[in-house]
């Protein structure tokens, strides 16, 4: 496990989602919330944390991800509230990254 800002990084889905973002025009990542962030043009979609992911979703996704077994709002580890209009996708394993992709892909074009 790697660290970031004392943040465990899963090395493995940190590449899975380095290889499916880092890829589109103008992606990037940086360090957000204590995790990795990927920005689009230098706003941030998508954030990895120890065994999350978050996102900004467009609002009517973000109603619909909230039923969802494995989604809360995202809580960054150095603070108490929630991230105002982010939500925290459960993402163990890189074989889980299709299953989140989709909602991440509507992430970055929700703040593109």
């Amino acid at each position: 496990m790697g660290s970031n800002d004392d943040v465990l990084i899963d090395p493995d889905l940190k590449l899975a989602l380095d290889g499916g973002l880092l890829s589109k025009a103008g992606v990037t990542s940086s360090s957000l919330y204590g995790g990795v962030g990927y920005l689009i043009d230098d706003r941030p979609f998508a954030v990895l944390l120890e065994g999350v992911v978050g996102m900004q979703l467009p609002e009517d996704l973000h109603r619909q991800a909230t039923s969802l077994a494995g989604v809360s709002p995202l809580r960054s580890p150095f603070a108490d509230d929630a991230v105002p209009g982010w939500l925290q996708f459960m993402l163990l394993l890189p074989d889980d990254l299709p299953e989140v992709m989709p909602w991440i892909e509507a992430a970055l074009e929700n703040v593109r």
